[in-house]
């Protein structure tokens, strides 16, 4: 308010995460920015803005949560694949292998679990057992040097020892058929997840066109941009 009325008439009030009392809302990612607007119809807004955001040399895309939406597929998508009987290394080897930029893992220590489980719960997600696990063990992340994978100084990141019946036990109680998974299925499992969270966004209007979920997917979960995005390799596989 006080901001407000120290301004002219007719000021454009824009803030990076959104708020009370603003025209235009922003969230940035790496070599992105989502832009949306209160009013249903903002007019030369949204595009005054995009012109002030590309002109630091990113890319605009009219979209509301896109890049929180995918980020979270991605990381439901690798909580399910350990469910369903990946290791969580196995799991981040085999997307770091096939180009991803970060494993899902990894990203959650260096995000923190608290705002893994805020981001999952932004999209209308929630975390399964195996984050939840991590919660009551205080493996928050790379911050407490503990996380889903272990942090000692002078060390690189490393697997936990003896995990693996811990696992096992949280499979069968959740009740799911429990199977070796290679690496080839653990990326079709999560490429799989990002394409269906990308085509319901497309559903509900929150993406405009095929191309800005993939530029969005680039963006924020580090989808390998020679690959050309999840959507590209939907339709190069084929919906079944």
């Amino acid at each position: 308010a006080r901001l407000r009325a120290a301004l002219p008439a007719g000021t454009l009030v824009a803030r990076e995460g959104g708020g009370a009392g603003v025209e235009l809302s922003f969230v940035r990612w790496p070599g992105l920015t989502e832009i949306w607007a209160a009013a249903p119809e903002p007019g030369a807004a949204l595009h005054r803005l995009a012109a002030v955001l590309r002109a630091e040399g990113g890319a605009v895309v009219h979209a509301r949560g896109l890049g929180g939406r995918l980020e979270a597929a991605f990381l439901a998508a690798a909580e399910r694949a350990v469910m369903a009987g990946a290791a969580p290394a196995a799991v981040d080897a085999a997307l770091t292998g096939w180009g991803f930029a970060e494993g899902p893992f990894a990203r959650l220590d260096r995000i923190g679990l608290a705002a893994g489980q805020g981001l999952l719960a932004a999209a209308g997600r929630a975390g399964g057992a195996y984050l939840a696990w991590l919660g009551l063990e205080g493996r928050t992340g790379r911050a407490a040097g503990r996380g889903v994978w272990l942090y000692e100084a002078g060390k690189p990141p490393a697997p936990w020892p003896d995990e693996a019946p811990v696992l096992e036990a949280l499979r069968v109680e959740a009740g799911g058929a429990v199977r070796r998974l290679g690496a080839a299925e653990i990326v079709a499992r999560v490429l799989a997840e990002i394409a269906g969270a990308g085509a319901a966004a497309l559903q509900a209007g929150a993406a405009h066109r095929a191309g800005d979920v993939d530029l969005a997917a680039i963006a924020t979960t580090g989808f390998p941009r020679h690959r050309g995005g999840p959507l590209f390799q939907a339709d190069r596989t084929g919906l079944l």
